[in-house]
């Protein structure tokens, strides 16, 4: 009997597990917790604060690795723990230099949301809207009349509304959670027209979407806002099961950070999935930004597997992977699924790509996410990435402060940077000699263990 097969052995729900992530009592639960918290052997609060010395630095990853590996983590220190493991952080750095590190990403995600709040104001507003906001010619859509919640296109977000205040020195936000002068000084809405003109011989001023749209084209925001109804649905179906999304809140959470991830890369932008991928972060992580960086950091070695063509699916090399596996390590069960026509392996494809979210209960999918990371760890790997990104990150703020916090602010948010990598772009997918730290390349060879939760 494999490792993993020995952790999962069991048909009791565990109370710790009922405990950490609350079922709704109205819902049937078709996937059962059977993973076991072994608690002697975990990683808790206190073995993990042993692993840091006294600025910060993980000294004894390794033994924090093993705990991983033999128990999970306890849930209190996850949202700590996981961004060392995703390669955020370098067990190496400080706790100022994580803090340095951390309030950067969550600026640049800040202007990627308030972006986003200038061409739909839905996005950070606290609502799930699950109806079409755009037609395939970039009309605007009614609302329906089912729809009871705020007017959407009156909505504005905090942020936005306290930076609207700040720039026209009123204390009242505009209309939509521009989050910015333009607007509030110019006088333009959020569809804008063309802009108020200015005094005799000069240009017109744009608004703030207006100049978006001449920055980034019409295209690509039509496309962004076409996949704004699918995020709506899947998010009102995302882990229903627990009780954490009966708050409309947490779920305009996780509308808002897919609808963020989809803006972030418009080249992959949002497919049916990524809801089951970034629900965990959302539950996890009390802050939006931290829990958008984690996902990104989990998509950039899979990023391929949700970009499907005619020809083939984004996944065939990993079900190919999967079979020649299974042919070597279990040669009857790879014959008796050619014998019944699955020798295709086709019935994996959602196992894949939503790494048994589906599959797995929600609390056990988190304990056979956080194992797979550490078994995948590589220090050596972490540092490389967090040093790239905290280059990357301070070149870009200070190329363009605007581009990553939408509020002017002179306070610096980097220490000073190591030596540039050359020829790494802008928070592009890693080198694929980096991209085992994201955690796909263990699955492929725990599969053949895991095939009969399948059937």
């Amino acid at each position: 009997m494999s490792f993993f097969s020995r952790l999962i052995k069991g048909s009791r729900v565990s109370e710790d597990l009922d405990q950490e992530y609350p079922v709704r009592k109205d819902v049937d639960v078709s996937q059962v917790s059977k993973f076991r918290p072994r608690v002697k052997k975990r990683l808790s609060k206190e073995r993990w604060e042993a692993c840091l010395d006294e600025f910060g630095r993980v000294w004894a990853i390794d033994a924090a690795l093993k705990h991983i590996q033999r128990g999970g983590i306890e849930p209190s220190i996850r949202s700590e723990v996981w961004p060392f493991l995703l390669g955020l952080f370098s067990p190496n750095s400080t706790y100022d230099e994580r803090d340095a590190m951390r309030e950067a990403r969550r600026n640049f995600y800040a202007h990627l949301k308030h972006e986003c709040n200038e061409i739909d104001p839905v996005v950070g507003s606290g609502v799930v809207v699950d109806f079409p906001r755009v037609l395939e010619d970039g009309s605007n859509v009614p609302v329906p009349s089912y729809y009871q919640g705020p007017d959407i296109d009156t909505l504005s977000t905090p942020a936005a509304a306290a930076a609207g205040a700040v720039a026209d020195g009123t204390g009242a936000g505009g209309a939509g959670g521009g989050g910015g002068g333009d607007r509030e000084a110019n006088g333009g809405g959020r569809e804008g027209g063309g802009g108020r003109e200015g005094g005799e011989g000069q240009s017109p001023v744009l608004t703030a979407r207006q100049k978006l749209v001449r920055r980034v084209g019409e295209e690509r925001i039509r496309k962004w806002r076409l996949g704004l109804h699918q995020i709506g649905v899947d998010v009102q179906r995302a882990d229903r099961t627990l009780v954490f999304y009966e708050e409309e809140g947490n779920r305009s959470r996780l509308m808002e950070v897919l609808a963020v991830y989809s803006w972030f890369d418009p080249e992959v932008g949002y497919c049916q999935g990524m809801s089951d991928l970034m629900s965990p972060f959302i539950v996890t992580f009390p802050n939006n930004a931290d829990a958008f960086w984690c996902f990104e950091r989990l998509m950039r070695p899979i990023r391929s597997d949700f970009m499907g063509t005619s020809a083939s699916i984004g996944v065939q090399k990993e079900i190919d992977n999967l079979k020649n596996i299974t042919r070597v390590l279990d040669p009857e069960l790879y014959a008796h699924l050619d014998e019944i026509g699955a020798g295709s392996m086709f019935f994996t494809v959602r196992p894949i790509m939503a790494m048994f979210r589906r599959e797995l209960s929600f609390a056990d999918s988190i304990y056979f996410w956080e194992m797979m990371w550490s078994w995948d760890y590589d220090a050596r790997d972490a540092d490389l990435l967090a040093m790239a990104d905290q280059s990357v990150l301070h070149h870009t703020m200070h190329l363009s402060h605007s581009v990553l916090s939408p509020t002017p602010s002179t306070k610096p948010l980097l220490p000073p940077p190591p030596p540039p990598l050359p020829k790494l772009p802008l928070l592009s997918p890693p080198p694929r000699a980096l991209g085992s730290l994201a955690c796909r390349p263990m699955l492929p060879r725990l599969l053949p263990a895991l095939l009969p939760l399948l059937w």
